[in-house]
């Protein structure tokens, strides 16, 4: 379509000019002529034209002149006149008028114009001649007939009507509610002159053209409030008028998460499952939950399928119980969130695994708090308090023996956060030396998830403790400041009796020692760069949406660093460590949405969205040979062309909802060759 577009370019060389003092017209009706092969409409000979002229004659600088021949012929088309004698220079001076367009003539008694078709048929016409031709005034309707929208829950899925009000053409504010599942939206706006322009796009972004009566590309939605400009262009290309499209994306429902006590439980005995709303809700509702056999046996516990919260009620639990076995071995099962009602979504942990430890076993290891540490299981509150305690083991080693153990740290689900390492023997006295470690807000800097131990013995791994507590929300961060390491570069675990560092004897993160009050986390959650390929885009504190062409290419490489060395960041969901490259797989045609999700120290989220147009190749490297083939540095306007911005926005060049060329505006533009 683009070639076409491309040759009819060269076709008018100049448009309408303005019309003054016609010394001659006449009202032509067209007859069916046929000159050699070809059938056209006009008149041929004098005899005709008097017919088919309502005036045939007319006198210029003393001269008087008749038509002989008037031709609109098609296929091939050609435009052509004949008159009965040369024309003089008072002749010359004047313009033939068909309608609107124009024709000089020349010292010959005819004008011919090979490539022309203006389309007559036997329907009466307006012929004349004059200084120069009738001027054609432009329409400063810049309003729409109709304006309606539709909604998805992804740039790719289904779309259907969403209900922004009732259209009225001087109305131009509408505004509509979409629940958080819904991430995007079209408009199709219809203007009211077909000779006006539309573009659409949200605002503080640049617009994109719309045909009318056509839906725009999906438009990525915030939570919260998004305004959309709809931009009408009158013909006359200065009259405009701005519709606004508000949508509010609801925030998300509150999530749940799970948790069990304990995660380490004797056979025989009773795991309780505790789900907890991140905030509760109106009615009551029933969280769905599964049970997933690791090395357990469906035999080895019960059955639990739901938890009930009541409204108004932030936690339920359920219970699972455990039974006897013969074997002397632990066994593990995962309980984890099922589908969920459409009210509430996944939280963190959505799984936990349950550790059946046997009763069989010859021996039973078990872990103590010293006294000046919080006893296991309890809320510690003093996150300046030392973490000390000691390993029993029932019946003790032999006498002169020792039990070599091993020891991990865990979170509240029971979910290991490094690696198993040695941990103090037991004795022949049937206890291990007391361990005195790091603070526990020293082991919150290390690992914030932290919230315990489990140990086993080293030789008889079966045998395990474990030791958990649990910590205020306003206690995540320890004094004493500093920066959480990556995961990669976190203290290795305690070998004996020693404190949880990184060498040197002072917990990773910087900044020393325990006890004070928490240094406040960081809400940077936004990103100091975002490389793309070999470029980097320039990002505006104000601005989270962006848009990009891709010619051709199949994939994507990103770049994202934030701002805070402390901030994670997903790139569609996935873990992406800041300053690493990641790669997105692009859309063969159409648009691919990247959501970039910042997440700050203490939870607070920025969502940068990038909009990838694939585009054909071919389209830009055409547009490319025509800018090249014109003299487009010497153009009146050649806004972004041969640009990395997308076709759409290349000044003169109409593209549809993916990327296509459409049309080409570039009349009266100083195109050259």
């Amino acid at each position: 379509m683009l070639a076409l577009l491309l040759g009819a370019l060269s076709l008018f060389a100049a448009a309408p000019v303005q019309a003054q003092n016609p010394v001659w017209s006449a009202t032509f009706t067209p007859q069916v002529i046929t000159l050699g092969t070809q059938t056209s409409y006009g008149c041929v000979g004098k005899t005709q034209c008097d017919s088919a002229l309502t005036d045939n004659s007319f006198t210029v600088g003393g001269t008087s002149y008749h038509f002989q021949l008037i031709s609109d012929q098609a296929g091939p088309d050609r435009f052509s006149l004949q008159i009965n004698a040369a024309p003089n220079t008072a002749l010359q001076a004047l313009k033939f008028c068909v309608g609107q367009r124009e024709f000089s003539f020349g010292s010959g008694v005819g004008i011919a114009q090979d490539g022309l078709d203006i389309g007559w048929t036997s329907t009466p016409v307006s012929l004349s001649i004059g200084t120069s031709c009738p001027q054609q005034t432009q329409s400063t309707d810049a309003t729409l007939s109709a304006l309606t929208a539709s909604s998805s829950t992804s740039s790719t899925g289904s779309f259907t009507t969403l209900n922004i009000g009732t259209f009225a053409s001087g109305t131009t504010s509408y505004s509509a509610t979409v629940p958080n599942s819904i991430t995007h939206v079209k408009l199709t706006p219809t203007v009211n002159d077909s000779d006006a322009t539309v573009k659409v796009g949200k605002q503080g972004t640049t617009l994109t053209t719309v045909t009318s009566a056509s839906a725009s590309t999906a438009i990525a939605l915030s939570v919260g409030a998004n305004a959309i400009s709809v931009e009408v262009t009158a013909e006359d290309g200065t009259t405009t008028q701005t519709y606004t499209v508000t949508v509010t994306r609801q925030m998300p429902p509150p999530t749940v998460s799970l948790s069990v006590s304990p995660t380490m439980v004797t056979e025989g005995s009773s795991v309780t499952v505790t789900a907890t709303l991140s905030s509760a809700l109106s009615s009551t509702v029933t969280i769905p939950v599964t049970i997933t056999d690791n090395t357990a046996e469906s035999s080895d516990h019960g059955t639990l399928t739901s938890i009930t919260i009541a409204s108004g009620q932030t936690t339920g639990t359920g219970t699972i119980t455990t039974n006897q076995d013969a074997d002397e071995d632990d066994e593990t099962f995962t309980v984890s969130l099922g589908t969920l009602p459409s009210s509430v979504g996944a939280g963190s942990p959505n799984s936990v695994q349950v550790t059946i430890s046997d009763d069989d076993k010859s021996h039973t290891l078990s872990v103590s708090a010293t006294s000046r540490t919080p006893p296991c299981g309890t809320t510690v509150t003093d996150m300046s308090v030392k973490v000390t305690y000691r390993l029993s083991l029932t019946p003790p080693p032999a006498a002169g023996e020792e039990e070599a153990t091993q020891y991990v740290i865990v979170d509240a689900g029971g979910k290991l956060l490094n690696a198993w390492a040695g941990a103090s023997s037991i004795r022949d006295t049937g206890r291990a030396p007391m361990t005195d470690n790091n603070t526990f807000a020293e082991y919150r800097a290390a690992f914030p998830t932290f919230a315990g131990f489990n140990f086993r013995l080293t030789d008889t791994p079966g045998v395990t403790a474990q030791c958990l507590w649990s910590f205020p929300t306003t206690s995540q961060t320890p004094s004493g400041g500093g920066t959480q390491p990556e995961p990669d570069t976190q203290p290795t675990p305690n070998t004996g009796g020693g404190t949880p560092t990184g060498g040197g004897g002072t917990p990773s993160g910087g900044g020393g020692g325990g006890g004070g009050s928490p240094p406040a986390q960081s809400s940077d959650a936004s990103l100091d760069t975002l490389e793309i390929e070999e470029d980097s885009l320039d990002l505006d504190p104000q601005k989270n949406d962006y848009t990009r062409d891709a010619y051709g290419e199949k994939n994507l490489t990103l770049t994202p660093t934030a701002s805070d060395s402390r901030a994670r960041i997903t790139v569609n969901g996935n873990s992406v460590r800041s300053g690493t490259p990641y790669t997105v797989t692009l859309e063969d045609d159409g648009e691919t949405v990247i959501e970039i999700v910042v997440t700050a120290e203490d939870g607070t989220t920025r969502t940068y969205t990038l909009t990838v147009m694939s585009c054909p190749g071919e389209d830009r490297e055409n547009l490319v040979r025509l800018y090249d083939a014109t003299g487009g540095d010497n153009w009146n306007d050649n806004t972004d062309w041969k640009s990395e911005e997308p076709l759409g926005q290349w000044f003169g060049v109409d593209t549809d909802e993916d990327g296509e060329v459409l049309s080409l505006r570039l009349a009266d533009n100083n195109l050259s060759g």
